[in-house]
Order: structure tokens, then C-alpha cells, then sequence
């Protein structure tokens, strides 16, 4: 079990990202927008997730610890990004609308 008490989202960030050994970033122009810091303070108990079951233990505790603060996260070109609520429902948004547009539209490819 893995506990963290009032360290620093980029410090709690940093450390999935090694034990995970995935690349972990925050988006700051989203969380400045939001007027969220990464150096807000978190506390979070943690069980040891293993990296090989995705969509499982890892998921649920980034839902778990981001949540509280406002914030979600997403999968990228460049690793898992955590960011903003609003930035979430925003990119949601313009994937829906981009399916009401095309109707029959089975895939996205999204071009980061």
C-alpha cells in the first residue's frame, strides 16, 4: 500500500510515472485555467497497482485521487495527461459534435 499525505500533485505524478514506468504529465495551461497548482496538496491511500492492467487498479485510482481536486485525466501521444475537468468535457464536446456532423463515422483518429 502506497500512501500519500499532503505531497505535491507533481511529486504524486512524478512517482506513478517511475513506478509505472509510463510518461506521466500535467497539463498547466489547463490547470492554471483553472486555477488549480501543481503543487496542490494531495492525500491519497493507494493500493500497488500493477502497470500491465489497463483500465483497471491504476484507472481507478487516478479517478480516485483527481477527482477531489477538479481534475481528470486522458490518454495521449505522449503518455497519461492529467488535467482540468473543463478541459476534459471540452475535448467530449468537440468529439461529439464532430459525430453529429458525420453520422456514419465509425473511427477517430485523433492527431495530437
Amino acid at each position: 500500500m502506497i500512501w500519500f499525505i499532503d505531497c505535491g500533485l507533481h511529486d504524486v505524478t512524478r512517482y506513478l510515472s517511475d513506478y509505472h514506468d509510463i510518461n506521466v504529465r500535467i497539463d498547466k495551461p489547463a490547470l492554471e485555467a483553472a486555477r488549480i497548482s501543481s503543487d496542490t496538496p494531495v492525500t491519497f491511500q493507494t493500493s500497488a497497482s500493477s502497470p500491465d492492467q489497463p483500465g483497471g487498479p491504476l484507472a481507478e485510482e487516478l479517478d480516485l485521487l483527481l477527482d477531489p481536486h477538479g481534475l481528470g485525466w486522458k490518454i495521449g501521444p505522449d503518455g497519461l495527461l492529467v488535467t482540468s475537468k473543463d478541459a476534459l468535457a471540452a475535448s467530449r464536446v468537440e468529439l461529439s459534435k464532430l459525430r453529429q456532423t458525420l453520422p456514419g463515422l465509425k473511427k477517430v483518429y485523433v492527431d495530437w
